[in-house]
């Protein structure tokens, strides 16, 4: 559904019912929901309280994610997927490749992609400015590893595009005092002091820059569109937002693709500490739960980028051999594969 249609009352009934229906396979060590498109702490918070309406005396915290801090929910958890996005791209662009180009195979085609994008300003366009876009934009622009310029963001409506850099601070503030919605008119653009043109929503894809994070829908990338894509590095903060066949297109021209399953797992990361901290009642500050995000993003690129580097499967492959790699020594080792 998309939430805009409905009043609070509807939505309210709408996140009980679904409680009620799917309350068999919920709880807190069966399916546990997290947060998504259109969803936020408030309707994480009804769902828990239905969770447990239903279940009297029983352990519940557990039983969402993505709840707010009063009710049981994390530190850090709101911001966790578009901070992870952006880590991911800054360890690759950064920590990895500044340190360890030497050591990679030179005639890998994605190696040419690095080597012509380091060590110079690297300017960058944002689809989404929901809660992955902006966080990933606020990131990149505060970052001091990397000279980031984000040239342009885009939301359901418009595409705002500086050449010299947003003040993406500016626009998060915006946002927040409208619905999540970014300026449509030159005339809000003037009395919010922000300095932007106006273009087309869905042209924000075919700009040229050098990186391209993709944190809106899925399948936005795809046969019609892939040829005029001009960025050299996409990131995925968005859930499949490049189709099969792009992706591979894409792939074979050496456009270097952190995939989903890799760039946009810190909030799923810091879903499972906020189910290990209302198990536990014993709750981490933001700065620790930030400290087990990256430590955890790390030990899995430190593992998967030099494979990837060093073999002719692009990134997103790499991970999927290496989850089922590790999936399939589990299940060996259990017994389960003779």
């Amino acid at each position: 559904i998309n939430p805009r249609e409905y009043s609070e009352k509807e939505l309210h009934l709408i996140c009980k019912k679904y409680v009620q229906y799917f309350n068999e396979s919920l709880g807190t060590d069966k399916d546990i929901p997290a947060p998504d498109i259109g969803t936020s702490e408030r309707e994480m918070d009804w769902m828990m309280a239905e969770y447990k309406s239903i279940h009297p005396g029983e352990s519940y915290l557990g039983s969402f994610t993505g709840k707010s801090i009063l009710n049981g929910g994390s530190l850090g958890r709101k911001d966790a997927t578009g901070k992870g996005v952006y880590y991911s791209y800054k360890y690759l662009m950064h920590d990895f490749l500044t340190n360890k180009l030497h050591k990679i195979d030179k005639n890998n085609r994605f190696v040419k992609t690095a080597q012509k994008l380091l060590n110079k300003p690297l300017t960058m366009a944002v689809q989404g400015f929901g809660n992955v876009g902006s966080v990933a934009a606020l990131e990149a622009y505060n970052c001091h590893s990397l000279s980031n310029k984000i040239v342009a963001v885009s939301d359901r409506n418009v595409t705002l595009y500086n050449e010299e850099g947003l003040d993406i601070p500016r626009l998060i503030d915006f946002s927040n005092q409208h619905q999540g919605d970014l300026p449509t008119t030159n005339k809000q653009l003037r009395e919010n002091d922000i300095k932007a043109s106006i273009q087309d929503r869905d042209g924000l894809l075919e700009l040229d820059v050098d990186v391209l994070v993709l944190a809106a829908l899925e399948d936005q990338i795809h046969n019609e569109n892939w040829q005029r894509i001009k960025a050299e590095v996409i990131v995925e903060g968005a859930n499949s937002p490049i189709t099969q066949e792009a992706d591979k297109n894409l792939s074979d021209q050496g456009v270097l693709i952190i995939p989903d399953i890799l760039a946009n797992a810190g909030g799923v990361i810091v879903s499972y500490l906020e189910w290990m901290q209302g198990k536990e009642t014993q709750f981490y500050t933001e700065q620790q739960v930030n400290h087990l995000l990256y430590d955890k993003m790390k030990g899995t690129f430190d593992t998967v980028l030099p494979q990837f580097f060093n073999d002719p499967f692009s990134l997103r492959e790499n991970c999927y051999i290496q989850a089922v790699m590790k999936l399939s020594t589990i299940l060996y080792r259990q017994g389960k594969l003779y």
